[in-house]
């Protein structure tokens, strides 16, 4: 539909739909698991407009976006919180 640079996030659609846009490609959204997003990309959950690791812009509020396994952080579940000593 448009030139943008692949890294900037662009939202396609949601729940699988246009079906001739899924799987989606990095940066792209609206996707709701990592099967909605092309090879080994998986699905970015964020709330509002926060940041996808590996992409650039502000995408759809509130809408969860395809990005590169190795452009990420840890999540929460793999976070290590201090331990008080004493």
């Amino acid at each position: 539909c448009c030139d943008r640079p692949d890294d900037y996030l662009f939202y396609v659609g949601n729940d699988g739909e246009p079906v001739d846009e899924f799987p989606l490609n990095a940066c792209e959204g609206d996707c709701d698991s990592d099967d909605e997003c092309a090879g080994s990309l998986v699905c970015e959950k964020r709330k509002g407009l926060a940041p996808v690791p590996g992409c650039e812009g502000e995408g759809k509020g509130g809408a969860d976006y395809c990005r590169r396994p190795d452009d990420g952080t840890p999540g929460p579940s793999s976070t290590c919180s201090a331990s008080p000593t004493g």
